[in-house]
């Protein structure tokens, strides 16, 4: 006998005769366990108690808290029409481990992803927004390939991800520091990006190497150090001594 949410009522109860103890919804191959609400090309919301979600062709976006707190869901494989992932729409799977063919979504909007599961994460050229916490508390997330459009904010996207260890990237994507005061040229801080992971720290760690020897780590260039601060001579880019102190 297995524990299941009933899709029309959303109570849980043990599965004896795929009848809800509840509302009496009747669970039979007919009635299917995936239940989509959709809107033209909005997906509102999913009821449902399956694994393996395979999203309907032609949805577009996918709407704010759709499959929020869903226990069930492991995978989920966009169509390829998928563009915006809205709100909170997968906050809290904690089992989902995997998305599929997502590499044309271009907005990932505010904790959409947060607390779930995921394990690997890729970000091409299609990729145009990250919104705040987007992936943050993703524990199993150990390596981000991140190669997107431009340069984008990412405020505590991935903070808190306790196994990020691998983020492969360019330079050009962040600012090398880690003081939140300091910007440069629209890129985003280790610390705004990566607070509280691994990575974050292994990052510290190779940046203030490279300061100790008066070597910018974003262009190699020769670092003059002052009291408080460090400015390279070759790009300009400016150091807080302190934070690391």
């Amino acid at each position: 006998m297995s524990v299941i949410k009933c899709p029309k009522c959303n109570n849980e109860f043990i599965n004896t005769n795929n009848k809800c103890t509840y509302c009496g919804f009747i669970l039979n191959e007919n009635q299917s366990k995936d239940v989509f609400i959709v809107l033209g090309n909005v997906l509102v919301n999913y009821q449902g108690v399956n694994k393996n979600i395979v999203i309907p062709k032609d949805i577009i976006e996918i709407s704010s808290n759709a499959f929020i707190n869903n226990k069930y869901i492991e995978t989920v494989e966009f169509s390829d029409s998928v563009k915006v992932i809205g709100e909170s729409a997968f906050e809290n799977c904690t089992n989902l481990m995997k998305i599929i063919n997502y590499n044309k979504v271009e907005y990932y909007k505010k904790n959409c992803f947060k607390n779930c599961g995921l394990i690997e994460l890729e970000f091409n050229e299609n990729t145009m927004d990250i919104g705040e916490e987007a992936f943050f508390g993703n524990n199993n997330l150990t390596t981000i390939n991140y190669h997107p459009g431009k340069n984008i904010k990412l405020k505590r996207t991935f903070a808190k991800c306790e196994k990020l260890v691998n983020v492969i990237c360019d330079k050009k994507y962040f600012f090398p520091s880690f003081y939140n005061g300091i910007r440069g040229d629209g890129r985003p801080t280790f610390l705004d990006a990566f607070w509280n992971t691994p990575y974050n720290k292994n990052m510290r760690t190779e940046v203030y190497k490279l300061y100790k020897k008066k070597i910018c780590y974003d262009c190699g260039g020769k670092i003059k150090k002052g009291l408080f601060s460090a400015r390279c001579k070759n790009c300009g880019i400016k150091y807080k001594v302190s934070v690391w102190l």
